[in-house]
């Protein structure tokens, strides 16, 4: 992140502009830095993270991965979605979970 906070990401070569990168890699780079904000602030006194429709541009390795990070690293996440591919997925991990439909 630079001075003007544009995002690049280090590849073997070069820094490439995140405004090159596919929308679902934004969204897990942002994913990221709001992960590593929330442990920043909240690093004693642990909040939950709420999630609304967080993996609607990820594939389901990425969002599988990112499940499973969370899952082993986060107290709470509470995640809002009009998707089942999240419950599906959780259920594929063998994640330990809480199912509310509303």
């Amino acid at each position: 992140i630079d001075d003007k906070l544009n995002i690049s990401v280090n590849s073997k070569h070069a820094l490439i502009a995140a405004t090159r990168l596919s929308k679902g890699t934004i969204e897990q780079i942002y994913m990221a830095l709001r992960l590593a904000a929330a442990d920043i602030i909240f690093e004693k006194d642990k909040k939950p993270i709420l999630l609304d429709d967080a993996f609607a541009m990820y594939d389901n390795k990425r969002m599988g991965s990112t499940m499973r990070f969370m899952a082993e690293n986060m107290e709470q996440v509470i995640i809002f979605s009009c998707h089942t591919r999240e419950k599906l997925m959780a259920d594929k991990l063998g994640l330990k979970y809480n199912f509310i439909r509303l």
